[in-house]
């Protein structure tokens, strides 16, 4: 069995700059802004892999919290929307090189029962017998059992629990398992 090289983090961003697609070069443009802010050189780029694990450690997600990140932020001269916006863009050429950013909007758009379960939601939403808000609930739990090839009729306390190493943080794990109340 052979096992496939990850690309370096280099090879990511020269696959993004390359890219007809201006959306993608901007991508590219925040992972590389990133990386710069995390102080990486040239040389650690080519030897670190470009996927989202290497990723997370070197631009951790942003928390008011984290007195060593909010300082570095502002030592930088960013917002933390600025912080926020870099990363979600390097996260997303990662996302899109591997393939994954695409999966993930393949299953967005799948017209299966998770798309009938939101249409009817959706139209007791409308007869005012649900709020309309707790809709946005179904989209997180949706993904994550379309990726785990679960249908609304397989969920079970178990089987939602199985979910939770497929979510990227607290707070997209929070969302999943209320979309799961929800149901």
């Amino acid at each position: 069995m052979t096992q496939c090289t990850p690309l370096s983090m280099n090879a990511v961003i020269a696959k993004g700059e390359a890219s007809d697609n201006p959306t993608v070069r901007q991508y590219a443009k925040g992972l590389v802004s990133m990386l710069a802010f995390a102080g990486k050189t040239e040389a650690d780029l080519e030897k670190m892999p470009g996927d989202l694990e290497t990723y997370d450690i070197i631009a951790p997600k942003y928390d008011k919290r984290s007195a060593r990140l909010v300082e570095a932020i502002a030592k930088k001269g960013w917002k933390p929307s600025t912080y926020r916006q870099h990363r979600g863009d390097g996260k997303r050429m990662i996302e899109h090189v591997s393939g994954e950013l695409a999966a993930r909007i393949a299953r967005r758009a799948q017209e299966d029962v998770w798309s009938e379960l939101r249409a009817r939601a959706a139209l007791l939403a409308d007869a005012g017998l649900i709020n309309r808000n707790r809709l946005n609930k179904l989209s997180r739990i949706t993904d994550l059992a379309r990726a785990s090839g679960f249908e609304p009729t397989d969920l079970t306390k178990e089987k939602v629990i199985s979910m939770r190493p497929r979510t990227g943080s607290a707070k997209e794990w929070n969302a999943a398992r209320d979309g799961a109340q929800f149901m």
